[in-house]
């Protein structure tokens, strides 16, 4: 399955570490994660190698190939918001927005509201929970 797997490069990145663990079980699962370098190192050098149009382009072509969209959303940005909110509006791609259940209370109120026939909304205690959640959701290819 193709996945779009968002997080913010701009924002908070305190949940990287967390979202590599997520990556490493979706692409052992045998997903395609189209967005694999957001959670590289060096994600914001690379990303101003383009111009911001060259990346809207680039995730808009991603969003609409993707089966569906799983977003970290425990460093909220306007970028993630935006394609959780594409997704869902746009297109017929289900959504998942993870975050970390203690960050709750510093996590954007719309995206821990969000109810939608295609969209679930989950809290993880930590990284291994995190984990899990993806392999009960994403475990069957």
């Amino acid at each position: 399955m193709k996945i779009y797997f968002a997080t913010t490069v701009l924002g908070d990145r305190s949940a990287v570490r967390t979202g590599r663990r997520v990556l490493a079980t979706l692409q052992e699962l045998g997903h395609d994660v189209l967005t694999e370098h957001l959670f590289e190192e060096g994600a914001f050098e690379s990303d101003s190698r383009l111009t911001p149009e060259q990346i809207f382009q680039r995730d808009m072509d991603w969003l609409t190939s993707a089966e569906a969209v799983i977003v970290e959303a425990s460093g909220s940005s306007f970028g993630i918001g935006f394609e959780t909110g594409y997704a869902l509006g746009a297109l017929e791609t289900p959504v998942c927005v993870l975050y970390d259940a203690v960050r709750a209370d510093s996590i954007s109120r719309m995206a821990l509201g969000l109810r939608h026939p295609r969209a679930e909304v989950l809290g993880y205690a930590d990284a291994d929970d995190a984990v899990r959640l993806v392999r009960e959701r994403f475990g069957d290819v």
